[in-house]
């Protein structure tokens, strides 16, 4: 065989095409077959899951959909609590024991999150008000109602006290959303908008339980109760579900809609309003911070006033040494805040039956 035959150029090359054909078949076929295996355990953990952390509190029909909401305590005004955006009745385990002490008190999964079944309507604040009115009714829940809302459910609880302004007796807002943040500040505006983009590829993650496995599943309570071990695993089993976080997303595409929604909504009145707003120290932690961590903290607490002025009885409070979650660092903070707008409401109600 001619030298220049045995070592062609072409024949050379067709060999490297070869070898890396296969390597790329190879690679391919073991990533299918991981996605496969994904799936499959993703799937079992989502049967084995639902067996071993059955609904703490009741499962309500609400047009067709399962609703979960658990209430604890006895007494009236019922306390309400409205979760976050992708939080639910477990982030509030600390006060709620707590508020059952002194009042009947209530926290509720929205739908598609924690034990409550997804639904096809748009997650805008007055179908969230809507159904939870619908919840309420159905489990035999009558007013009058203080509302706790924290963070974008703050959104809803506006908009629910609009619906039903005469049986709210009062609200406490936890470190609520404004409807202008994303208008006023191009920081939150980008915050946000990379959030939707993570949401959006942890959902298709999900799908294969590649977060899970990587453990960054569940960035809500699941990693604020790291001392209550049983809290912990029942949020990561409702956490780590592509549903859950579906759920998320819709609520997240709708918030142009619903903070139009709020800013229709009107004032408060002269509803007892107690503001806690998180510490801006808290929040921007040690060193010197960014400029624009700086901005986002001065406009946050200036649209933390505006709240407190939607009644004639608003107050703000700085709920020192803790951050947006305020209900999971400082319990004691939001417990006491609930407490007072009671001992308003209940003196309120008093003044007025002495005046009939």
């Amino acid at each position: 065989m001619p030298l220049e035959t045995a070592f062609h150029p072409a024949r050379k090359y067709s060999g490297i095409r070869l070898w890396s054909t296969r390597i790329v078949a190879v690679g391919f076929a073991l990533l299918v077959f991981a996605a496969i295996l994904g799936l499959i355990e993703q799937a079992i953990f989502a049967s084995l899951s639902r067996r071993r952390y059955p609904a703490p509190g009741r499962l309500i029909d609400v047009a067709g959909y399962q609703m979960h909401i658990n209430c604890m305590g006895n007494g009236t005004p019922t306390v309400i609590m409205e979760s976050g955006l992708g939080g639910y009745s477990l982030d509030w385990t600390l006060v709620q024991p707590e508020v059952a002490k002194f009042t009947r008190v209530c926290a509720y999964d929205r739908a598609g999150l924690g034990w409550s079944h997804a639904r096809p309507e748009a997650r805008t604040s007055n179908e969230i008000a809507s159904e939870l009115s619908s919840l309420l009714v159905a489990a035999g829940i009558t007013g009058p109602y203080i509302v706790v809302a924290h963070s974008i459910g703050g959104y809803h609880a506006r908009v629910f006290a609009s619906q039903h302004r005469a049986q709210i007796a009062g609200v406490v807002l936890v470190d609520s959303s404004h409807p202008e943040q994303e208008t006023r500040s191009p920081e939150i505006r980008a915050f946000n908008a990379q959030e939707r983009g993570l949401i959006r590829v942890g959902r298709v993650a999900m799908i294969f339980g590649l977060p899970r496995w990587l453990g960054k599943c569940g960035k809500g309570s699941s990693s604020l109760f790291p001392q209550l071990e049983t809290v912990h695993a029942m949020s990561v089993a409702r956490e780590c579900r592509p549903d859950a976080l579906r759920a998320v997303e819709a609520e997240w595409d709708s918030t142009n809609e619903s903070s139009k929604e709020v800013a229709r909504s009107g004032t408060l009145d002269d509803i007892p309003l107690i503001v806690l707003s998180h510490d801006p120290e808290a929040a921007l932690g040690p060193g010197i911070p960014s400029p624009s961590d700086l901005r986002v903290e001065i406009l946050w607490t200036q649209m933390q006033k505006e709240l407190a002025q939607l009644s004639s009885r608003g107050t703000q409070i700085i709920a020192k040494d803790s951050a947006h979650y305020i209900q999971i660092d400082r319990p004691d903070v939001v417990i006491d805040a609930i407490h007072k707008v009671l001992d308003e409401a209940e003196g309120t109600s008093r003044s007025s039956s002495r005046a009939h």
